[in-house]
This record gives structure tokens, C-alpha cells and sequence, in this order.
């Protein structure tokens, strides 16, 4: 064999070599992400054969250095694949060169596994979640939709409209952008794009933002008909614990986490790229738009989070008629936990305590039904420590309803209570000044002398308890 031809064959096997390594590291990416086990088992099947071609071509190339090969050796070259080792070249250099381009090259194949691995992500996550989606629109909206125009409905067709109209946009654009991120990934290779995909549908993604904020007034309505409504109770009981669909609940939160992911997933693919690759400004370009919007929506999703623990924490309480309402304008939970509460037969009752910026709240367990019996609601306006017999980590509420003495459980419970109790009277005092100031205000205001007919026109009512002010004509 001439040296020309044997130089071209040389390199036609590692141009072979490389093909498979890329194969080899997409089924790799695929892997983790699978569920079934018999796509699984099939990825396996493929591997096996991609690692035995890699291995061939190398045996090859060895052979035709005149080197001799002594069978294969599969756990050392799985190993070795499985790190991402690049593959040896063939060309004599300095040994320093060498091994400055074998880290150079080790990196820059690492990066491809990684991104080929995000690419195979990018595809399975979108494939649950429009999955997911499916499932939301087939078991819950579908019938209910289709029920409230019945004699017999489940939910009115204003409760169906006011808990799914902004999610129809939803499905209908992730069944499209599926389809593209699909036929890139099943076309994938080492040059290959994808951000261009999400900058496609950026514009389009806006439709959750409008998702997001209806979310927290969906969820509302959501609480108040399962408790309301028994017809939709027992559906949404039929679904979930018979059927064992996913609740409707934790189905309608998905939109909500979706454009974070692909940000998350972007900035992933990004950080895996070359800057010389065709994807690089694309991606970039994609980071920053689907950024501004999972920016806006994560400011929304706070507030929404934030109204959704005080509806969690008022839904674990039994309702009664003397329990006033947990979720209030503006209020944030600070913080929960068991305490002991010292009650008027000087023992200590152990109780369950919820600290929020305005208000707290304690109640008890009862275990037959599974939920809180509401005790009071109090005003805090001071904490300091206090101490009870032999009882350590007290500490003494003052607040505008009642006082109490309360017992954490250990030394730096008692700590974290006591800062977390001082902010809330802290507010609560700042708060009551400023209500007391602009009183005073208001009064001085109102009591300044009248001129003229004009003071003839006012009559106070001179009643305890009454500041009505009635006019004349």
C-alpha cells in the first residue's frame, strides 16, 4: 500500500471514529432522560454497537500505525468513551504540544457531550410537558367544559371560563414548537442549531405571561370550589385518587415553571458551545429574550407563590364561622412551627403556631380529621424572653387581642422566634403610628373653626362610640 493511500485511509477512519464518538455521546445525553425502559434498553442495544464501531476503527488505525492489538479490551475502552477521552491522533509532535492539544481537545469534546446531552434534554422535557398538558385538557378541562352546558353540570360555564381560559393558548403552541425542537434533535450533529428554534417562538411565549398573572386569581376560585361545590369535589376526587391522574392542581402550576426551564436550559446549551459555533449567537440572542420574560413571569410567580402558601395554610384548617380569614391583602408568611402555649391552668399546650408580617396565628391538630382546628389570631406589638417554673426557651407575646407565653423546643428555635416575632410587632407599631398620626391629622383637619352660615350646617351626633357627622340643608 502506497504511503498517499495509506494516509487517506488513516484519516477516512478517524473521520469514522469521530462520527461515532458524536452518535455515541448523543445516546448518552438520551440515556438519563428516558423513562420507558424499553426505549432504554433498545439506547443500550445501539450503544453497544456505536462503542463496538468506535473500537474497530481504532483497532484499525492501530494496526495500520503497526501497532499490535490484542483483543478487545471493553471495560478499559468504555471507560475511557464514557469520560469523553478524545481520540489519539495519529501524527508525531513535541511531547508538551501533545499534551496541550490532548487537554484542549479533551475540553472541547467534554462541552460536545454536554451539549449534546442539553439537546436531548431540551426534547424529553417538552415531550413530558406537553404530555402533561394532554392530560390536563383531555381529563380535567374537556369534561368539564363539556358538562357545564349539561342539565346536570359540574361547574357553571363562567367557572370553567374564569379557571382554563388563559390556558388554551397554551397547549396549542407547544404542540407546534415540539414538532421543530423534535426534528432538530432527531437530526442532531455537531453542527447543528437550536436556538434558532426559541427565537422562533419567543414572541409567541408572552401567552404565559398572561397565564401567570390570572394564576393567582385561578387558584383562588380553584380553593373556594372545592370546598364549595361537592359535585366538583367528587370529580376531581374520581380523577386523582381512582383514575391516579396527576392533581388538577400541581397539572395548572406547569405553564407557570415552563419559561424559567427553557431559560435554564438555554444558558445550559450556551455554556456548551463554541464561540466560533453557528448556534452561539442564536442561543445568545435566545438567552436574552426568553430571559425578559421568565424575569417578568418570576416576579409575577413570587407574588403568586406568596398567595399560594397562605391559601395552603388556610386550606389546613377545619372551616368554621368564627375563623377569620387567613389570605389578606398584602400579608406574607414569615414563618410556622410546633410550640407549647402556657394556658390558664398554668400547663402547656402543644399547638401548632404560623407567624405572618401582620398577624399569627395557632391552632390544633386533630388527627381524625386530618387538619387544624383554628384557635385565635393575635396582633403581636412586643416579644421579650420569658420563663415558667422549669420551663426554658419562653417567651412572652404582648399583642392588642391578648397575651401569651409561648416554649420552643430548643435554644435556637427560641432565638429565631424572637427576631421573626420583633419585625412583625415592629410593623405593626409602625403601622399603628402612622394610622394614629394621620387620625390626628384628619381630626385637626375637621376641627378647624367654620365660617359664617357654614357652621350652622354641621350637627354633631354626641354619642359614645359614633363620630358620624350628619349635614343640614
Amino acid at each position: 500500500m502506497d504511503e498517499g493511500k495509506s494516509a487517506a485511509q488513516k484519516g477516512e477512519y478517524k473521520a469514522a471514529c469521530d462520527k461515532f464518538s458524536e452518535c455515541m455521546t448523543l445516546l448518552m445525553g438520551l440515556m438519563p432522560v428516558v423513562k420507558s425502559e424499553d426505549t432504554k434498553a433498545m439506547l443500550k442495544s445501539q450503544l453497544d454497537l456505536v462503542m463496538d464501531a468506535i473500537e474497530g476503527c481504532k483497532a484499525r488505525l492501530r494496526r495500520m500505525k503497526g501497532q499490535r492489538t490484542v483483543g478487545r479490551k471493553s471495560s478499559a475502552l468504555e471507560m475511557a468513551i464514557m469520560a469523553n477521552t478524545p481520540i489519539e491522533d495519529t501524527t508525531e509532535e513535541s511531547p508538551t504540544k501533545k499534551v496541550d492539544k490532548g487537554n484542549s481537545e479533551e475540553k472541547r469534546k467534554k462541552r460536545e457531550f454536554t451539549r449534546n446531552k442539553v439537546a436531548g434534554e431540551m426534547y424529553a422535557s417538552e415531550r413530558t410537558y406537553v404530555t402533561s398538558l394532554k392530560v390536563l385538557q383531555e381529563v380535567y378541562v374537556d369534561p368539564l367544559r363539556a358538562a357545564s352546558t349539561t342539565s346536570l353540570p359540574i361547574l357553571s360555564i363562567g367557572d370553567v371560563q374564569s379557571l382554563f381560559a388563559t390556558f388554551e393558548a397554551v397547549p396549542k403552541l407547544n404542540e407546534r414548537f415540539i414538532k421543530d425542537i423534535a426534528a432538530r434533535v432527531q437530526d442532531w450533529s455537531t453542527s447543528q442549531t437550536i436556538g434558532d428554534v426559541f427565537l422562533t417562538y419567543a414572541p409567541f411565549f408572552k401567552v404565559y405571561l398572561v397565564y401567570v398573572q390570572g394564576f393567582e386569581k385561578m387558584s383562588q376560585r380553584l380553593q373556594e370550589l372545592r370546598k364549595e361545590n361537592e359535585r366538583f369535589k367528587a370529580f376531581l376526587e374520581c380523577c386523582e385518587l381512582i383514575d391516579r391522574h396527576p392533581p388538577l392542581q400541581s397539572l395548572l402550576i406547569m405553564p407557570v415553571q415552563r419559561i424559567p426551564r427553557y431559560r435554564m436550559l438555554i444558558r445550559d446549551m450556551l455554556k456548551n458551545t463554541e464561540d466560533d459555533h453557528p448556534d452561539f449567537p442564536k442561543l445568545t440572542e435566545a438567552l436574552k429574550k426568553i430571559g425578559d420574560t421568565a424575569a417578568h413571569i418570576n416576579t409575577s410567580m413570587n407574588r403568586q407563590q406568596a398567595a399560594l402558601r397562605l391559601y395552603e395554610i388556610q386550606s389546613a384548617f377545619i372551616a368554621t364561622k368564627n375563623m377569620p380569614p387567613i389570605v389578606a391583602p398584602n400579608r406574607e408568611f414569615v414563618r410556622d412551627g410546633p410550640l407549647r402555649k402556657l394556658n390558664r391552668h398554668g400547663e402547656l399546650d402543644s399547638l401548632n403556631f404560623w407567624l405572618f408580617s401582620d398577624v399569627m396565628v395557632y391552632g390544633l391538630f386533630n388527627v381524625r380529621k386530618n387538619a387544624y382546628e383554628f384557635r385565635r389570631m393575635i396582633t403581636p406589638i412586643s416579644c421579650e424572653v420569658a420563663a415558667y417554673k422549669s420551663h426554658a426557651h419562653g417567651l412572652k407575646v404582648e399583642s392588642t387581642e391578648k397575651s401569651i407565653v409561648i416554649f420552643a423546643y430548643a435554644e435556637d428555635e427560641q432565638k429565631e422566634w424572637l427576631e421573626a416575632i420583633k419585625e412583625t410587632a415592629k410593623r405593626n407599631n409602625a403601622r399603628n403610628y402612622n394610622l394614629r398620626h394621620r387620625g390626628s391629622l384628619i381630626m385637626k383637619h375637621t376641627a378647624a373653626p367654620l365660617q359664617g352660615e357654614a357652621s350652622k350646617s354641621i350637627v354633631m351626633k354626641d354619642r359614645p362610640g359614633s363620630s358620624n357627622l350628619t349635614g343640614t340643608s
